[in-house]
């Protein structure tokens, strides 16, 4: 059974730039079933920054995302795995999203 889990972020945009500050909770595991161990809450923290860029009916986003940026040790509590492999650390990802909208 999964643990109560809790996500709250806070969401800047102005213009074309745009911010997400992101809290994920996850409460801890006691209720168990057979072979199973307990895990710990984790508080993971995540932020990503954005720019849009819009030519005609074309939309384009460019981001730049920290993931877990406290470097928490989290183990999702259903993963079969959990007990050996946590969720990944600190991480950076950048990317860009292309969106073609219809024309009616």
């Amino acid at each position: 059974m999964p643990p109560f889990h809790l996500t709250n972020a806070l969401i800047l945009d102005h213009g074309p730039w745009g911010a997400r500050l992101e809290g994920i909770y996850a409460a801890p595991q006691t209720r168990l079933a057979g072979n199973e161990l307990r895990t710990s809450s984790y508080f993971l923290v995540n932020l990503t920054l954005s720019y849009r860029i819009t030519r005609g009916r074309t939309v384009t986003d460019v981001y730049l995302k920290g993931t877990n940026l406290t470097n928490e040790d989290a183990r999702e509590h259903t993963s079969f795995l959990k007990d050996r492999l946590p969720l990944p650390g600190s991480g950076l990802v950048a990317g860009m999203k292309m969106t073609f909208l219809p024309s009616f």
